[in-house]
């Protein structure tokens, strides 16, 4: 059997290895960004529920605005809208992601009283960004593999000729 054709056949589980390798870095990539974002839920949940509710509860309309651009900040919300228990909505954000939202509701618990709220904070995750952050590390991952792959090519390509052309030197 010619070596190029050995070669080719020892080639194909590696390239089979890389495209599992491939996935597999865009399936925790994609997991890590799904976390992320429940992170930053999170944070909202612990630094400006307990400003929004204050806000809410003295009446503060600048406050509340003031509040939602700091949240708007993260690239994660493309809107943020806060539901008022006495009925008022403060809306801030892109008005056209109403389409195709996922939005996270929070409850804005009373300042003053151990249960009961003052209002429902709604954030609605920007896909754009998480997708960004996907095609990006999914890019830098087969370029990784192209580079790996060049790498052994020019390798084996060296010691195949080294092995083929210098024993002919020799006759």
């Amino acid at each position: 059997m010619p070596p190029g054709c050995l070669l080719a056949r020892s080639t194909n589980p590696v390239g089979a290895l890389a495209r599992v390798f491939s996935g597999l870095q865009g399936w925790l990539s994609f997991r890590a960004s799904e976390q992320k974002f429940e992170m930053t839920v999170h944070h909202v949940a612990e630094t400006h529920l307990p400003l929004l509710a204050l806000a809410i509860w003295d009446i503060e309309p600048q406050a509340i605005e003031k509040q939602m651009d700091l949240l708007l900040k993260n690239p994660d919300f493309a809107r943020v809208t806060i539901y008022t228990s006495t009925g008022k909505v403060f809306m801030r954000g892109n008005k056209e992601s109403l389409s195709r939202v996922q939005a996270v509701r929070l409850d804005i618990p009373a300042p003053q009283i151990s249960h009961g709220s003052v209002g429902t904070l709604e954030l609605v995750l920007d896909k754009s960004s998480l997708h960004a952050e996907l095609l990006r590390n999914i890019v830098i991952a087969v370029l990784e593999i192209l580079v790996l792959g060049l790498v052994l090519l020019f390798a084996v390509a060296t010691i195949l000729k080294r092995d083929l052309e210098y024993p002919l030197h020799e006759l």
